[in-house]
């Protein structure tokens, strides 16, 4: 009996959101103005003192292309760059082409930026990135030198080309080769720091308004999160340390959760929206059909302004699918469904079991003809889910990580638990709830000492304990074994199970095991690879 309760209360209160979101009327944001004046608005009310784009992209325009052996991506887990730069970091073979690149002037100029751009933390007072989407409000000169968003002629959202975005990459993975600069010339605070004003400037960046930025940001600052855990730990098992107690503290309060990294201020890419009710406006006669021949012409375009060459190919595919595309005011219902199913989504905590269920993109959107025009561009905003999660799962753990290290240092000791550190090395905080700890069960952060807080040998020695690496795929699988002479802190994972790492398996879903933040995954990789010869 108590559990078929259990069942129908469940699908009583399931039932009730989805007449909510059926019925209820639309948000404050999907209420707001479909235009592009609307989402330009915010960005004009920012005052010029305070806007990071015309300090960063004057001087960005000028940055010179890394490296081929930067760019080229050896392994299968790199997917980028960066990642490259911050896995490989000083250790290729291409060294000191890289070391260069980083050194001569375009790109000292780009990396002398960030201080500006980060130094006021106050999320109220702090820069912006507020350059207007369109041609209209910026520059001539940095028209002229492709450092703004493309919006086409007539200007629509849909039609968006963000021209800076490239040299955004190089400067990403310009940072991430500088942090290898300083820390193998011994300047491990110096790192840190330049670390921690990358974490802001990207929080500051997924602000924008459009998808591709937005995930580039977030990607971005999951990286530089991973590396400064990363810079640490190897400066911990490093001869000579480093890294002093004040820097990580300086470094770890600029990434209080409350602070200006605040990752629950995150929303949703509102300007997604906006480009899609445009587009309708724009191929769909008012309160009819699809038109003969926008619809075909304007959707090729969209959907080939990075292949050109197939752009006669994609004309004929959506003049097949217009005769079996909805009209004007079904498609615009269904996008307003859309916009209410993520955002309702977006309110709801991680552990809530709507989640579970399919989006509505994935139900009537994804693949299927009727609503086409809506799909193109909009499926990784499913993908934001659990990245913000894992993003809150990185923070943390990089809060307890820096916090930890900064008392070994001042100690020369290793804490008997994360509980040590507050408050004398975290401002005062508290120790990090473990994101993937559900309401229920409210873990901090897992910690344990190797050898000392796990099982002894026979005749109660210390004995090495192995941490078993199973990662998401292409990443490799691989054992470490760790003595006293290191800490563990660990999430319990998605699983919500602890296993004292034994089976570390990040963010893989269905299977059962750990995300591992310290030692970082990165670390303990780069080192396997030097191992086995395979770094390259």
């Amino acid at each position: 009996m108590p559990t078929s309760f259990s069942t129908l209360r469940t699908s009583t209160r399931l039932a009730a959101i989805a007449l909510t979101i059926a019925f209820a009327p639309l948000p404050a944001q999907a209420q707001a103005e479909d235009s592009l004046e609307a989402i330009n608005r915010p960005y004009a009310s920012v005052p010029e003192a305070k806007r990071s784009d015309l300090v960063l992209l004057p001087v960005l325009a000028s940055i010179q292309e890394p490296p081929a052996s930067l760019t080229t991506l050896v392994q299968p887990w790199l997917t980028r760059p960066a990642q490259r730069a911050a896995f490989v970091a000083n250790k290729g073979t291409d060294w000191g082409a890289w070391k260069a690149w980083a050194e001569a002037e375009p790109q000292k100029a780009v990396l002398a930026t960030l201080p500006k751009v980060t130094e006021e933390t106050d999320a109220r007072r702090a820069f912006a990135f507020a350059q207007p989407y369109g041609a209209e409000g910026v520059s001539v000169d940095l028209i002229t030198k492709g450092m703004y968003t493309d919006l086409g002629d007539p200007p629509l959202l849909a039609r968006a080309q963000h021209l800076y975005m490239p040299r955004m990459r190089h400067f990403e993975t310009l940072v991430h080769v500088e942090v290898a600069r300083l820390a193998d010339a011994g300047q491990v605070d110096e790192a840190l720091v330049l670390l921690g004003q990358w974490v802001l400037f990207a929080r500051q960046f997924a602000d924008r308004a459009m998808l591709a930025e937005k995930v580039w940001a977030l990607e971005a600052l999951e990286l530089a999160l991973m590396r400064l855990r990363d810079v640490a730990y190897t400066d911990s098992r490093s001869e000579s340390r480093k890294a002093t107690t004040g820097k990580l503290i300086e470094v770890f309060e600029k990434l209080l959760p409350r602070g200006y990294l605040d990752l629950e201020r995150l929303t949703l890419p509102a300007g997604e929206y906006v480009a899609k009710a445009q587009l309708i406006a724009r191929v769909m006669e008012a309160g009819g059909e699809a038109d003969a021949q926008e619809f075909s012409r304007e959707l090729a375009r969209i959907t080939t302004v990075d292949r050109p060459l197939r752009r006669f190919a994609a004309a004929a595919y959506w003049d097949e699918i217009r005769s079996a595309h909805a009209g004007d005011l079904e498609t615009r219902e269904e996008l307003n469904r859309l916009r209410n199913d993520w955002t309702t989504r977006w309110n709801l905590s991680y552990f809530d079991q709507v989640l579970q269920n399919r989006t509505e993109y994935q139900k009537r959107v994804r693949g299927r003809p009727k609503f086409a025009i809506l799909d193109p561009g909009l499926g990784r905003l499913d993908d934001l889910f659990e990245l913000r999660q894992r993003l809150r799962v990185e923070a943390a753990g990089t809060r307890m990580g820096l916090a930890t290290y900064a008392f070994v240092i001042a100690n020369n000791r290793i804490p008997p638990g994360l509980a040590a550190v507050r408050p004398a090395f975290t401002k005062g905080a508290p120790i990090d709830k473990d994101p993937y700890s559900s309401p229920a069960r409210k873990f901090d952060l897992q910690f344990f000492v190797p050898g000392k807080d796990t099982p002894k040998g026979p005749q109660g020695q210390e004995v090495p304990y192995v941490l078993g690496l199973f990662p998401p795929k292409p990443l490799p699988e691989f054992e470490v074994p760790m003595g006293a002479d290191q800490f563990v802190i660990y999430s319990v994972g998605p699983d919500d199970l602890a296993s004292m790492a034994q089976n570390i398996t990040q963010d893989r879903g269905g299977v059962r095991g750990d995300y591992l933040l310290w030692p970082p995954f990165m670390s303990l990789g780069r080192s396997y690879l030097i191992e086995k010869g395979e770094l390259r």
